[in-house]
């Protein structure tokens, strides 16, 4: 009889303990699942024929298990209340409502590299003021040509 109560404390103790780790497990799953994530990552525009760079743009991708409406994409400068944003985006009608695991491609209407040396990264702005950023190795190495310009 005692064995038969050893063995019970023995499973109590396992089954709490496997069930414990599970319920933080599923908590961690249900807290991630719910928070928006939005990958921003700048691109440049390159002509088919001479591979020459002619512009830039921003991809944004809704990594999100829910819906998000992006109302703004543009640069981040120096200046930490400073944004450039520009009129005339095409590849998007901002704001862009986005389903979960899409994205568009903002083509902004850059013409020459002045003014780059202050930017830090690319954004994109969501309706409810979140603010995603995100950089590529050939806009750092824009930035950097700039800077040394």
């Amino acid at each position: 009889m005692q064995n038969f109560t050893l063995i019970t404390a023995i499973a109590g103790l396992v089954f709490g303990f496997l069930g414990a780790v599970l319920g933080v497990i599923n908590t961690w799953r249900a807290i991630t699942q719910d928070r928006l994530k939005v990958r921003v990552r700048p691109i440049s525009r390159l002509n088919a024929d001479t591979r020459e760079e002619v512009g830039y743009g921003i991809d944004v991708t809704n990594l999100s298990k829910v819906p998000v409406t992006i109302s703004m994409v543009g640069f981040a400068t120096i200046d930490k209340d400073i944004f450039l944003t520009f009129r005339g985006i095409t590849g998007c009608n901002l704001p862009e409502r986005m389903e979960p695991r899409t994205s568009f491609t903002a083509i902004l209407p850059i013409t020459n590299q002045k003014g780059f040396e202050r930017i830090t990264c690319a954004f994109a702005e969501t309706a409810c003021g979140q603010r995603f950023k995100g950089t590529s190795p050939n806009l750092k190495a824009k930035i950097a040509a700039a800077r040394r310009a």
